[in-house]
This record gives structure tokens, C-alpha cells and sequence, in this order.
């Protein structure tokens, strides 16, 4: 099937992720233009890759309703996910904190996930019927951009509970 998202390491000039719409995670090297790794990681589609900032790791969100933490330097022989989280919803984005141990999920709400613990550890909500695209801003590491499906633009200071910052 297609590839459906793409993710870039910040460390390593030669390596990307990709997605499928089969569930299928490829780490690419494109010195060599060649699969260095490939998993069937999902049952539903990939949504979403995001490295973390040491590029050590990196995390993959699927509509199966789960996101996995994978090794960026996993073998042939490594097919299983260094931690798994079950969400309740189809997630239809992540990206990875820069900083932090924490990751955040895009769908009928924005979660906010911490590596270490089983649950989000937050959630924000605010009319949109699903958020499509997020990313956390690599300057002012409190504020995620979230994308909707119904046009509009949110931004979150994921450091509060509170609603939007700004919506347009």
C-alpha cells in the first residue's frame, strides 16, 4: 500500500521513517537508497512518525488506536516496540516533544502523553471534530499547534488545562 507520513531524524543526515497504509514501518537509509529496517507495526493505517530530539527513538500513531516507541537503530531481528500506549480514538497525528519525554496525539482531542505512564496526562478539546496535523514549536516548547479538520487552527500551552491560547 502507499506510504502515508514521513519522519526525518534530527541526528542522522541518512535516515527517515515511513509509514504505510498497511501498518508497515520502513527505517530508510538514503545514502544507500536502500530499507534498513522494516516492521509490521500497525493493523490499521500509520498516521503519524516523529522522532525524538536525541534520535535514539522514535514513535508511530495508527487509527488501531495505539502509538508505539521504537528503537531508531533496531536490527532485522527487532520486531517489537520498546513501550506501546491504547488509546480510546482512532489517532490521526503525533509528534515527540523536543525536550521532554512526551509525546502528543492528534484525533477527536489532543492528548498529551508522558513516556512513563500508561495513561495521557492530558487532553484538550475544544469543538474541533478532529485534529489533523500537531506539532510542538521548537522554541516556546509549551505551545502545540493543532490543525482541524473543520479548517480551524488551535494553539495550546500544553503547561495549563486551560482552552486555546488562540483559535482561528
Amino acid at each position: 500500500d502507499g506510504v502515508n507520513c514521513l519522519a526525518k531524524s534530527p541526528t542522522a543526515l541518512t535516515t527517515i521513517v515511513s509509514g504505510g497504509c498497511d501498518g508497515e514501518v520502513i527505517r530508510w537509509n538514503l545514502t544507500e537508497r536502500a530499507q534498513a529496517w522494516r516492521v509490521q507495526a500497525h493493523s490499521g493505517f500509520v498516521r503519524g512518525l516523529a522522532f525524538a530530539r536525541s534520535g535514539h527513538h522514535f514513535v508511530s500513531a495508527s487509527d488501531d488506536k495505539t502509538v508505539k516507541l521504537w528503537s531508531a537503530s533496531a536490527g532485522s531481528g527487532d520486531a517489537e516496540p520498546l513501550s506501546r500506549w491504547l488509546g480510546t480514538h482512532a489517532f490521526t497525528h503525533v509528534d515527540h516533544h523536543d525536550k521532554d519525554h512526551m509525546f502528543a496525539t492528534g484525533g477527536p482531542t489532543v492528548q498529551l502523553w508522558d513516556t512513563a505512564r500508561s495513561e495521557p496526562v492530558q487532553s484538550f478539546a475544544w469543538g474541533a471534530d478532529a485534529v489533523t496535523r500537531l506539532r510542538f514549536n521548537p522554541v516556546e516548547r509549551s505551545l502545540l499547534a493543532c490543525l482541524s479538520s473543520d479548517r480551524s487552527v488551535m494553539l495550546y500551552d500544553v503547561s495549563t488545562v486551560r482552552p486555546p491560547i488562540s483559535a482561528w
